[in-house]
């Protein structure tokens, strides 16, 4: 990540602890809760086309669905659209690519005493869907081509009020060469039905 990710990231942060009653002491929910986030998502390392280079970096978004079983320990399931990629080949433009990912997490979450923040930090499976097209004259790796891989993710949580929470997050999908390294670094909103 770049620092201009780091500064987005604690700006961001900052903002949310600035909108709400800082400090407010919010019983911790549990239960089921509906989660959307919004952000700058990246694709690494993705191999189109042989002796050339893939980038992508723009806008992304995800769903999360999930169940809270105690304050410390949540399950979700997810689906994250990401920006689509360039295949480039001496500097020219030969494939594109569109990507997206469902997933499995498990979710830890440390509260910070009784504030309304906690951090947290995600681990599971991501199922990795990527579409190749090709642009150029140039022959490339064209389809669609998937990838069960490990997501991880880490981030932090405040609750404006008890059902409504506000979220800034990290989290990386790693596929293969085929479909690359996917990263989402993001804002977002939860509702907790708890």
């Amino acid at each position: 990540m770049k620092i201009r990710d780091y500064l987005f990231f604690a700006t961001s942060l900052l903002l949310f602890s600035m909108t709400t009653n800082a400090w407010a002491e919010i019983a911790l929910p549990t239960g089921w809760y509906f989660e959307f986030n919004l952000g700058r998502s990246s694709v690494i390392g993705a191999k189109y086309v042989s002796g050339g280079s893939t980038s992508g970096s723009g806008l992304g978004w995800n769903l999360d669905a999930g169940y809270r079983f105690m304050p410390y320990l949540a399950a979700e399931l997810g689906f994250t659209k990401y920006t689509d990629a360039t295949g480039m080949l001496g500097g020219v433009k030969v494939a594109s690519g569109s990507q997206y990912s469902y997933d499995i997490i498990a979710k830890g979450i440390l509260p910070i005493n009784s504030s309304g923040f906690e951090i947290f930090a995600k681990i599971g499976a991501a199922r990795i869907h990527s579409t190749i097209s090709q642009t150029g004259v140039v022959t490339v790796n064209s389809g669609t081509r998937t990838r069960t891989g490990l997501i991880v993710g880490i981030g932090a949580d405040y609750a404006i009020y008890p059902a409504l929470t506000t979220n800034v997050q990290w989290t990386r999908a790693k596929g293969n060469d085929a479909t690359g390294k996917m990263d989402l670094l993001s804002i977002g909103l939860s509702y907790n039905f708890g």
